[in-house]
Formats: structure tokens, C-alpha cells, sequence
């Protein structure tokens, strides 16, 4: 929820610099930490990221160890810009 907010807040409206108006996209790769090792939280978020990478601008990728983790992703419509972002 904090990804998609920053998305948002941040990453959906464009900036003014110098007449020049500049949109700026984001991927995010989220974990969570269930008390385990930070090691091997960094690691998953850093999966996460590679696969938000992949999945193009805007997306969030998910890595969790829930049973519905080793599903693919599912699209769905920005908001913003009404194109197709992936989740987890």
C-alpha cells in the first residue's frame, strides 16, 4: 500500500521545470519481514524489483511467501495513465 502511494503522490503528476513539463515512473519491489533475517528480506525485495523491472514502468511486484506468491502476476489499469500495471 505504501508503494502504491508513493506512486501516486509522487510518480503521477508531472513537475514544471522551465516551461518543460516532466513526468517521472517508478518501479517498486516489496517484501515483507515476518521476522526473519534482513539478508534474506533484501534479497527477496531485490527479486521483487527485478521483476518490477521487467514488468515495465509503474508496476509494483509483491514477494511473499504466501501460497498464492507462485502465481503470476495479475493486470490491472493505472489510474493515472489507464495503462496496464502488474501485481502480485
Amino acid at each position: 500500500m505504501l508503494a502504491e502511494r508513493m506512486r501516486m503522490d509522487v510518480f503521477c503528476s508531472p513537475f514544471h521545470v522551465g516551461g518543460d513539463s516532466i513526468r517521472l515512473s517508478a518501479c517498486f519491489g516489496v517484501a515483507t519481514s515476518q521476522g526473519r533475517s534482513p539478508v534474506v528480506v533484501l534479497r527477496e525485495a531485490e527479486q521483487a524489483l527485478q521483476w518490477a523491472r521487467t514488468a515495465g514502468p509503474e508496476s509494483i511486484q509483491c514477494f511473499g511467501d504466501s501460497p498464492h506468491s507462485s502465481d503470476g502476476p495479475i493486470a490491472f489499469l493505472s489510474p493515472s495513465t489507464g495503462g496496464e500495471l502488474l501485481a502480485w
